[in-house]
């Protein structure tokens, strides 16, 4: 378990190479902290935080562990996406998300 006083969460990886620890997005938000990217930074937010509908570009469904976004669907005619996609197989898809530090995945 990690912790910084307010903040706390169980299963967490230590990787010894890195000297760091490896935390996964879907725990954050399972114990319901909304987490956002920018460029330069990752901030996990309040509970029950709510971006506002019209802020929202695309969204990425969560299956299991895992975040798809289909870059076909916009929201608006404005954005313009381009996207690579490889049609890799589930047993593919588990062995990456290992190789990417993900080893608490479990396949429901």
């Amino acid at each position: 378990m990690v912790s910084n006083g307010c903040v706390s969460f169980d299963n967490v990886n230590y990787c010894e190479q890195l000297k760091h620890n490896l935390l996964s997005v879907s725990q954050m938000c399972d114990k319901e902290y909304p987490v956002m990217f920018e460029k330069s930074e990752c901030m996990i937010l309040k509970p029950r935080f709510e971006v506002p509908e019209d802020w929202i570009l695309m969204r990425a469904l969560r299956t299991n562990d895992t975040y798809q976004i289909d870059m076909s669907v916009a929201k608006t005619k404005s954005l313009v996406a381009t996207c690579l996609v490889t049609k890799a197989t589930e047993l593919d898809s588990i062995l990456w998300h290992r190789k990417l530090g993900h080893i608490s995945y479990h396949k429901s």
